[in-house]
C-alpha cells in the first residue's frame, strides 16, 4: 500500500478514528496505521475487537491503544482525548467514524445527539467535515 505514488506520509503523526474496533472504522484505522501513523482504536462497548485492531496496528510497526468512549458525552470525549494523548502524545489526526450517526440531524441512531468532536479543530488541524465522516490533519510543520 505504501508503494502508491500520492501515499500520505504519515509518519510521526497520531490519529484516533472513532468507531474503529469493527467494520469500516476498522480499515479506515488499519489503512492510516499502514501509512505509518500511531494511531488510537476507539469503541464503546468493543474493547476485545478494539484490542484486536490495535494488535493489527501494530503489525505495521506503529504504535496502537485502544480507548473507550461514549462520544454523545462531552466528558467521555474529554476523557477519550487525554487516555489518547497520555499514550500516544497529541492527537494529529481526527476521523470522526460513528456508524449510527445520522449527519443530516445531528443524531446518533438512538435519537441523541452527537457532540461535534472541536477538540482537535481547536489546535490548529486542517478540517473536512462532510457525510458520514470528519477528518482533521495537523499541517506539516505546525506547531501542536
Amino acid at each position: 500500500m505504501r508503494d502508491m505514488e500520492t501515499a500520505p506520509d504519515l509518519d510521526g503523526r497520531t490519529a484516533l478514528v472513532t468507531g474503529s474496533a469493527k467494520r469500516v472504522g476498522r480499515e479506515l484505522l488499519l489503512t492510516i496505521a499502514a501509512y505509518g501513523a500511531d494511531v488510537v482504536v476507539h469503541y464503546r462497548n468493543s474493547a476485545d475487537a478494539a484490542e484486536e485492531t490495535a494488535a493489527a496496528a501494530r503489525e505495521y510497526g506503529v504504535d496502537a491503544t485502544a480507548v473507550q468512549g461514549e462520544i454523545t458525552d462531552p466528558e467521555s470525549v474529554d476523557a477519550m482525548f487525554s487516555a489518547a494523548e497520555s499514550a500516544l502524545g497529541t492527537v494529529d489526526i481526527l476521523v470522526k467514524n460513528v456508524g449510527n450517526f445520522d449527519a443530516r440531524h445531528g443524531r446518533t441512531s438512538s435519537g441523541r445527539r452527537s457532540v461535534t468532536l472541536s477538540k482537535a479543530r481547536s489546535t490548529g488541524r486542517s478540517c473536512a467535515f462532510g457525510g458520514h465522516s470528519t477528518g482533521c490533519v495537523k499541517p506539516a510543520g505546525a506547531e501542536s
